[in-house]
């Protein structure tokens, strides 16, 4: 069989390693999305947790209350900071996941016509091979058929 050679290999490089560059960049903006809504929730839970600390506390005195004044205004400011930064993330890997998309597509489809280049390159050997086999059944049969009217001519036209 011969050696099976894609012409757009070269091409097809090329975009997987485009695919393998923009999916590296995808998993960072994924990761630094995760970080911020991991900060939120922790923020979300510090304020909880403090809550929950003051109604176990039996000393409710104006100290206490200014502080959870403070708490509850400064992290809610923290969160507020946070959704925007959420958001900027977000969109940031949606970006990078439309991206990857394309490039994930723009390969498939280089991909898909290797597939079909292999599909007729083994349909071509299988062609010629059966050209190959039908030609030399055809000399086989040529010569015993010659062997055959060689021997009746020796022996006077008797069947063999």
């Amino acid at each position: 069989m011969k050696r099976f050679v894609f012409p757009l290999q070269k091409l097809l490089e090329i975009r997987q390693k485009k695919e393998d560059q923009q999916k590296i960049a995808l998993a960072r903006a994924s990761g630094a999305y995760q970080r911020e809504v991991r900060k939120l929730e922790a923020v979300k839970e510090h304020e909880a947790h403090l809550r929950e600390q003051i109604k176990k506390s039996s000393q409710m005195d104006i100290q206490t209350l200014r502080r959870l004044d403070y708490y509850g205004w400064h992290s809610k400011r923290i969160e507020s900071d946070l959704q925007k930064e959420i958001e900027k993330k977000k969109n940031a890997m949606e970006k990078e996941l439309a991206l990857y998309t394309k490039y994930r597509q723009e390969k498939r489809a280089v991909e898909i016509l290797k597939e079909k280049a292999w599909k007729a390159h083994v349909e071509a050997e299988m062609r010629e091979e059966q050209q190959t086999l039908d030609e030399l059944s055809q000399m086989i049969f040529h010569k015993k058929k010659e062997y055959a009217d060689n021997q009746r001519e020796e022996k006077g036209g008797e069947e063999v």
